[in-house]
C-alpha cells in the first residue's frame, strides 16, 4: 500500500469543473485498489471538506505576496506538510494550474518533502491558456511564472496523453523520461438515441472561458444556423469571465449574438449527470471549441456514449482522436468550425456513420501510478532550482508598477529562504556567486542561465567527441569556413553550433585574418578539437579570408560563417539537402534569426532575378557548391566595405547557376546595435552604384530588359483572347479560358496582374496608366477604373497573400470588363510570411522592388 496525498482548489462535489472530476475519480480509484489517500484542497471559509480525508486550508498571507496565488500555493504546502506530521506520505500530486505546487516544491526540504517524490498533473497551465486567449493580467502572468517553475523542479509531470505530454516537455524543458503519460478516469454515460425530427443539435459542455472558445462557437454558429433553421446550439455550463470584454461570459456572449437567431443559442446552468445524458443523447454532436485542452472528460464521455464529436486539431485531440474515432477535425479556426457544423448538419448519414465509429482506446489511467517514478532530485539540484524559481517569480512581479513597493520584502524573501534550499547553494558554490545570489535583484539570472544552458550544450558535444561520432574526417561532405579578424570572444559559440549539426559529414577550416588584438590567436591556438584546423594569414579582409578558407577547404560544399554568427542544428542538413537534390544549383540559403543587441527574425523575399540585381534577398551564410564558387572566380578580394557576398551571388546566377531558399531562420546572425535595416538602408545607394560599376555587362540596359521580361515584368495579362498581343514590351501574357481564370496553371511572374477578357473595352494603354497609379501607392493592392464593371490591376503580392496590401484605388479613368480579379485570389503559402515565430518578431522583406528598370541603368 502507498501512502498518497495531493493539493488541488478543485474537487468535486465541493466545486464543479472537469480538474474536479478528475480528481474525485482518480482518488477513488487509488482507494479502490487499497491505497491510503489524503488531501488538500484549497479554498474560502465558505468550503467545505467532502470527506474525512480530504482536509480544507484558506490562504493567508504569504510573506508578503499579497496576489492570491502565492497564499493559495503557501496553504497547500502548509496544509501538506501537517499530514506528513500526522502520518507519513509517500507520494505527493498537486495540480499544475495557479501555481499551487511552487511553495511545496521551493521549500520542500524544511517541509519534509526532500526525499518525498512531487508530481504535477496536467490540467491546463495557465501559460498555455494565456498563450490561447491572446489576453493577460499582472495576476496571471505571476501564476504562469510559477508554474514555469514548478515545472522544472517537479520530480515527474502527468499528462493525460502522449500528445499533451510532448507539448509540454517541449514547453518547459522537461527530460522526457520525467513525463509520464496517465489520463483520467472516464465516467459511463448511457448510450444515446438520436431523435433526428428535432432538427440538428449542438452541445458545448463546461464552463463559459475564453480559453473553451466559448466565443468562437458562437460566432462559428450563426451561418449554420442561418443556413439550417430549425437548428439549435445548447451551451451547459456555469458561467464564467471574460479578461477581454471584462465582464461575466453570459453577457458577452449574449451581445455577440445577432437578434434572428438569438432564440437558437441557448444556456443552461450546470446540470446533473441524468439530465446532462439526455442533453448529449439528443445531440447531433458535442462540440468542443477549445482554444486549449489537455484532456476534456466531457468529450470523452459523450463519444463512449455514441455521439459524434466535433473537435479543433489540438494536441489534446489530434493524438487520441484518430480516423475512425467518431470525431469530426477542424483546423482550429472559426470558419473552419462553421464548416464543421454546416458539414453535420446537412448530413445526417455522416452523424449516424460517426455514432457507430469506437471511441479512442486510451491507456489505463492507473498506468500512472504503476510506472515507477524517476528518481527525486538531488538534493542539491532542488536547491538549485528552487533558488532559481523564486528569483525568476520576483522578477516578474517586480516588472509590475503596483507591487513596487514590496521590493524590498520580496528580496528578503529569497534572502531568507529555508536554510534547506539556499544553504545548499550557498556552500558549494563560489562566494562570487554567494554574493549576487543574497540579493535577487543584482543576480543577472538570464546571463546565468544562459551559461548554464551552454555548459550543457559542451557536455553533450563532448559526449559525441567521446563515441568519435565527430571524430577525425577524411573526405568530408561540407566545410565550415570561419574567417576571424579579433572575434576570439565568439569563436567558442560558433564552433558549438557547428559541433551540435545534426549533420556530421563535415569540417571546420578557422581562418585567422591577421587579428592583433593578442587574445584571438591564443583563442585560436588553443584550439584541439578534432576536425577543425587553423589557418594564420597576414589581414587582407573579409572576402580573401573567405578565399583562402575555401581553397583549402576539403568539402564539395562549403559555408561561409563568419565568427560571431551560429548556425542552427539543422542548418547542414536541410540547406546541403537542396543542393544534392539539383546539380544546376550553386547555393541553398536560409531565413535568419537575429540575436545580441537585437531580437527578431528576418525573412527574405522568394528570389526573383531581376528584384535580386536591385535589392539582396539572400543572407551572407549559404551553403555553396565550391565547384561553382570555382566557376565565377570565387569571392572579389578588392570589395572590403561589404556586401561581397550579394556581388557573389550575382554573378553566380549571370553564369546560370539555380539557387534555392529554405523558409525557416536556420541561420543566428548576431547583432551589435543596430538593426539590418537600417545597415542595409544606409548602404543602398552607394552599394548599387559599386555593383554597376563592377558588372558593367549585367547593368546594361539591354541585360536589364531581357532578365525583367523573364523574371519580372510589370504586368500579367490573363485572358481568353487567343489573339492578344503585348500593349507593351514589359508585359507577360497568359492565354487561358474565362473559365479556368479560377485555376491558373503557371507562375504569374508580374508585379501587378489583370484579367482582361476578349468582352475588355478600352484602350490598353489604360493598363500602362493603372499599373502608374500602383507604382506611386505601395499601399494599395487594387488600382481599377471608374464604373460599374471596372478594369481592375491587382497587385500580384495582394492576389497571393491576405496580409499583403490591401487599398483599393479608383480612377478617373474609362473601361470595362465583364470580370476581374479580386484581393487574395490566388493564395500562396511562399509569399506569405508569420508576424512572429515562436515568440520572435518577424521582420518582412517586401516581396517585390521597383517595377521599372532605374533611370541610372545606361544603354
Amino acid at each position: 500500500m502507498t501512502s498518497y496525498a495531493f493539493a488541488t482548489t478543485e474537487y468535486w462535489p465541493v466545486t464543479r469543473g472537469g480538474a474536479g472530476r478528475l480528481n474525485a475519480d482518480l482518488v477513488a480509484m487509488l482507494v479502490a485498489a487499497g491505497h491510503d489517500v489524503r488531501g488538500v484542497l484549497v479554498g474560502g471559509s465558505d468550503v467545505q471538506s467532502p470527506d474525512a480525508n480530504v482536509h480544507v486550508v484558506q490562504p493567508t498571507d504569504a510573506a508578503g505576496w499579497d496576489i492570491d496565488f502565492m497564499a493559495a500555493s503557501k496553504a497547500a504546502a502548509e496544509g501538506l506538510a501537517q499530514l506528513h506530521s500526522e502520518a507519513p506520505i509517500d507520494r505527493i500530486e498537486i495540480q499544475d494550474f495557479d501555481g499551487l505546487p511552487f511553495w511545496t516544491l521551493t521549500h520542500r526540504g524544511d517541509l519534509g518533502f526532500a526525499d518525498v517524490p512531487i508530481t504535477i498533473r496536467v490540467h491546463g497551465p495557465v501559460d498555455l491558456q494565456i498563450e490561447a486567449m491572446g489576453v493577460s493580467t499582472d495576476e496571471l502572468d505571476v501564476a504562469a511564472e510559477m508554474e514555469r517553475g514548478s515545472f522544472s523542479m517537479a520530480d515527474a509531470v502527468i499528462a493525460p496523453s502522449q500528445g499533451v505530454a510532448g507539448l509540454v516537455a517541449d514547453r518547459y524543458g522537461l527530460e522526457l523520461d520525467r513525463v509520464l503519460v496517465g489520463p483520467p478516469v472516464i465516467s459511463e454515460f448511457p448510450q444515446r438515441v438520436r431523435d433526428c425530427t428535432g432538427g440538428p443539435r449542438f452541445t458545448v459542455i463546461g464552463r463559459l472561458s475564453e480559453v473553451k472558445g466559448s466565443h468562437d462557437m458562437v460566432n462559428a454558429s450563426v451561418p449554420m444556423l442561418r443556413e439550417f433553421p430549425t437548428a439549435s446550439v445548447t451551451f451547459v455550463g456555469s458561467d464564467g469571465w471574460s479578461a477581454t470584454a471584462n465582464e461575466p461570459m453570459r453577457s458577452w456572449l449574449s451581445s455577440m449574438i445577432p437578434a434572428d437567431v438569438k432564440d437558437r443559442i441557448l444556456f443552461v446552468d450546470h446540470v446533473g449527470a441524468g439530465e446532462l445524458a439526455a442533453i448529449v443523447s439528443a445531440s447531433t454532436a458535442v462540440v468542443a471549441p477549445s482554444r486549449f485542452e489537455s484532456f476534456n472528460l466531457a468529450v470523452h464521455e459523450a463519444r463512449r456514449a455514441g455521439a459524434p464529436v466535433v473537435l479543433p486539431e489540438i494536441e489534446a485531440f489530434s493524438t487520441v482522436f484518430e480516423p475512425g474515432c467518431g470525431a469530426e477535425m477542424y483546423d482550429g479556426s472559426v470558419d473552419g468550425l462553421t464548416t464543421a457544423l454546416v458539414k453535420l448538419a446537412g448530413h445526417p448519414e455522416l452523424v449516424s456513420d460517426l455514432s457507430a465509429e469506437a471511441a479512442p482506446v486510451l491507456s489505463p489511467a492507473m498506468d500512472a501510478y504503476t510506472t515507477e517514478l524517476p528518481e527525486v532530485w538531488h538534493r542539491r539540484s532542488q536547491g538549485g532550482l528552487a533558488t532559481a524559481a523564486l528569483a525568476r517569480a520576483e522578477q516578474v512581479r517586480f516588472a509590475q508598477p503596483e507591487l513596487a513597493r514590496h521590493r524590498q520584502l520580496l528580496q528578503s524573501l529569497i534572502r531568507r529562504t529555508p536554510g534547506s534550499v539556499t544553504g545548499i547553494v550557498n556552500r558549494f558554490l563560489p562566494e562570487r556567486v554567494r554574493d549576487r545570489i543574497r540579493v535577487a535583484g543584482d543576480w543577472d539570472w538570464d546571463r546565468e542561465e544562459a551559461r548554464q544552458r551552454k555548459a550543457d550544450r559542451w557536455k553533450a558535444v563532448e559526449g559525441r567527441f567521446a563515441t568519435r561520432e565527430l571524430g577525425d574526417i577524411d573526405s568530408p561532405k561540407v566545410s565550415v569556413v570561419i574567417p576571424c579578424f579579433n572575434q576570439g570572444e565568439f569563436i567558442d559559440d560558433a564552433l558549438l553550433s557547428i559541433f551540435e549539426q545534426t549533420m556530421v559529414d563535415y569540417d571546420i577550416v578557422v581562418v585567422d585574418d591577421g587579428s592583433d588584438d593578442g587574445m584571438t590567436p591564443q583563442v585560436l591556438d588553443a584550439i584541439t578539437f578534432p576536425r577543425v584546423s587553423v589557418v594564420h594569414q597576414a589581414n587582407v579582409g573579409l572576402p580573401g579570408a573567405r578565399n583562402r578558407g575555401i581553397e583549402a577547404a576539403r568539402g564539395e560544399y562549403v559555408v561561409t560563417l563568419d565568427a560571431d554568427d551560429q548556425l542552427a542544428p539543422q542548418y547542414l542538413a536541410k540547406l546541403s539537402a537542396v543542393l544534392d537534390a539539383d546539380d544546376s544549383t550553386a547555393f541553398a540559403h536560409c531565413w535568419a534569426r537575429l540575436f545580441g543587441d537585437y531580437q527578431a527574425i528576418w525573412a527574405t523575399r522568394p528570389f526573383n532575378r531581376f528584384q535580386f540585381l536591385l535589392s539582396n534577398s539572400v543572407v551572407g551564410c549559404v551553403v555553396l557548391r565550391k565547384s561553382a564558387w570555382e566557376a565565377v572566380g570565387g569571392y572579389d578580394e578588392s570589395m572590403r566595405d561589404g556586401n561581397e557576398d550579394w556581388d557573389l551571388w550575382i554573378r553566380l546566377a549571370e553564369a546560370g547557376f539555380g539557387n534555392g531558399q529554405i523558409r525557416e531562420p536556420l541561420f543566428w546572425y548576431r547583432k551589435h546595435g543596430v538593426s539590418m535595416s537600417v545597415e542595409t538602408e544606409a548602404k543602398y545607394e552607394s552599394v548599387l552604384s559599386s555593383l554597376s560599376q563592377r558588372l558593367p555587362s549585367i547593368y546594361r540596359l539591354d541585360n536589364m530588359r531581357a532578365v525583367k521580361r523573364a523574371s519580372y515584368p510589370l504586368l500579367s495579362i490573363l485572358s481568353d483572347d487567343a489573339g492578344l498581343e503585348q500593349p507593351f514590351y514589359d508585359t507577360q501574357i497568359i492565354h487561358t479560358t474565362y473559365d479556368a481564370v479560377g485555376d491558373i496553371v503557371g507562375e504569374i511572374r508580374g508585379k501587378y496582374v489583370v484579367w482582361w477578357p476578349s468582352t475588355a473595352s478600352g484602350a490598353t494603354s489604360v493598363l500602362r496608366e493603372l499599373c502608374g497609379v500602383l507604382e506611386d501607392h505601395e499601399d494599395a493592392g487594387v488600382a481599377e477604373t471608374s464604373g460599374d464593371h471596372p478594369i481592375r490591376v491587382v497587385r500580384t503580392w495582394s492576389l497571393h497573400d491576405p496580409a499583403a496590401p490591401d487599398e483599393s484605388i479608383t480612377t478617373e479613368l474609362l473601361g470595362t470588363a465583364d470580370r476581374c480579379l479580386s484581393l487574395n485570389q490566388f493564395p500562396l503559402d511562399s509569399w506569405r510570411v508569420p508576424v512572429e515565430i515562436g515568440t520572435i518578431e518577424v521582420h518582412r522583406q517586401r516581396p517585390e522592388e521597383a517595377g521599372t528598370i532605374p533611370e541610372w541603368v545606361k544603354a
